[in-house]
């Protein structure tokens, strides 16, 4: 962001949106829980809870208004291209990462069963038993890691 670019920069996950009653009450974007307003509604257009935002926003008083036009969406749960990023959160519900994580176990049994053949010799075996056992560790450990991941509010 340039130095003549005004307000600061937020981004995040809407965890809440409410929109605009009418023409005087502004829209209510919450990113991560802090709460920023809006009187545009192209602004939020696109945005609903669980969407990726990043914007910026001028502090006035207790009100943090977000600058017009600076809304962009990042990324959402339907959004494919999140899943493996480095540079962006992964945003899934706990029901998406379930399903991702129950695929990953059914296709890594997959894999694994042409490795062991009833021909196969005794050391062969306990390799490919130990190389099994510690990948099921590690997918133990991140789907672990995972879940304590939870968002607030989710079950």
């Amino acid at each position: 962001m340039s130095d003549d670019e005004q307000g600061t920069e937020v981004s995040g996950v809407v965890t809440e949106f409410h929109p605009s009653q009418n023409d005087n009450k502004p829209h209510g974007v919450y990113v991560d829980g802090d709460r920023y307003t809006t009187f545009e509604d192209e602004d939020v257009a696109e945005i609903e809870e669980g969407t990726g935002v990043r914007f910026r926003y001028e502090q006035n008083d207790e009100h943090r208004n977000i600058v017009p036009g600076s809304v962009d969406i990042v990324a959402t749960d339907a959004d494919p291209n999140v899943y493996g990023s480095t540079d962006q959160k992964v945003m899934e519900s706990t029901r998406d990462r379930s399903i991702r994580c129950n695929v990953a176990l059914k296709e890594a049994r997959e894999l694994c069963q042409p490795l062991i053949t009833e021909d196969m010799s005794e050391p062969r075996f306990h390799e490919v038993v130990e190389l099994i056992g510690g990948t099921a560790e590690q997918f133990a450990e991140k789907l672990h890691e995972l879940n304590q991941q939870t968002p607030q509010g989710e079950q």
